[in-house]
């Protein structure tokens, strides 16, 4: 109705949703694979007066290229404000050319945070999953304070399809 109002707009429908502690709703979109910030608003707006969520990210083509998302599937925020979102191309198509199932980290301006260690103990912004090819990830948690983070993430092992002669 006309008088129902509104404390923010996503551009893109949200497929996944979370509170940043620092009073920011995030989302990301699947489709689009964007990242989007909105500030609520104190008071209740009418929608065309409201504005929209601050977006970034985009598609991703090079695993080697920060502040891209191939597939983001969830997202959650640290306690100190870390946007953290889960990635796995095998939940867009069911397979992918390039399998992708990791963690990347971003601040509330969108940019990668390098909040993690890459093999070689050099920082970076991913947090690449174990045995990607074998588990779609579904969601990501994030739980802890100041000198502690624990982040859960939820998988669902990938079972193949069995072949016609493992039917006969």
């Amino acid at each position: 109705s006309a008088d129902q109002k509104s404390w923010g707009r996503f551009p893109y429908f949200p497929s996944s949703i979370a509170m940043h502690p620092a009073g920011h709703v995030v989302a990301v979109n699947a489709d689009s694979k964007k990242l989007q910030i909105m500030t609520l608003a104190a008071e209740g707006t009418a929608d065309d007066q409201m504005p929209l969520a601050k977006t970034g990210a985009g598609p991703a083509l090079d695993p080697a290229r920060p502040g891209l998302l191939f597939h983001p599937v969830a997202v959650t925020c640290s306690n100190d404000g870390t946007i953290l979102v889960l990635e796995d191309t095998k939940s867009s198509t069911g397979s992918s050319e390039t399998v992708v199932s990791r963690l990347s980290a971003y601040d509330l301006n969108i940019n990668p945070v390098y909040r993690f260690f890459d093999d070689d103990g050099k920082p970076s912004p991913w947090l690449y999953l174990s045995s990607a090819s074998d588990y779609y990830y579904l969601d990501v948690a994030a739980v802890g304070d100041d000198k502690m983070t624990y982040i859960y993430v939820l998988s669902l092992i990938h079972i193949s399809e069995p072949t016609r002669r493992e039917w006969l």
